[in-house]
């Protein structure tokens, strides 16, 4: 029983964990390149992603929770927010297309 307490606390505290890294970075750093993002955080999530077999509902619902936030702040004039807005939308919106055709190739293996 324990041990399932352990495990559940370590997988919603992963999960998280990276979606705070990713929103930090968005939020703190918008001035960096999109580099580091995509050579640390990207595939922190996918390792999260995988570890936790999130389905790609998840990525979805990140992508257009970002895609929503990034039309309230257009008129706001936050450009370099905005920019990392659409890099993190689109490439979680890309890893759920990617994460969507592994689950079906999956389910037709079965």
């Amino acid at each position: 029983m324990r041990a399932r307490i352990k495990k559940n606390f370590f997988n919603t505290f992963a999960f998280i964990s990276v979606v705070t890294l990713i929103l930090l970075r968005i939020l703190l750093l918008p001035n960096g390149t999109h580099l580091d993002s995509f050579f640390l955080l990207v595939p922190l999530w996918i390792a999260v992603v995988y570890y936790l077999k999130l389905k790609s509902n998840v990525s979805f619902f990140l992508s257009i929770t970002l895609f929503v936030i990034w039309v309230i702040i257009i008129p706001l004039g936050f450009k370099t927010l905005q920019s990392m807005l659409n890099v993190w939308s689109y490439t979680l919106f890309a890893l759920g297309v990617l994460q969507l055709l592994y689950e079906e190739i999956n389910e037709e293996k079965r």
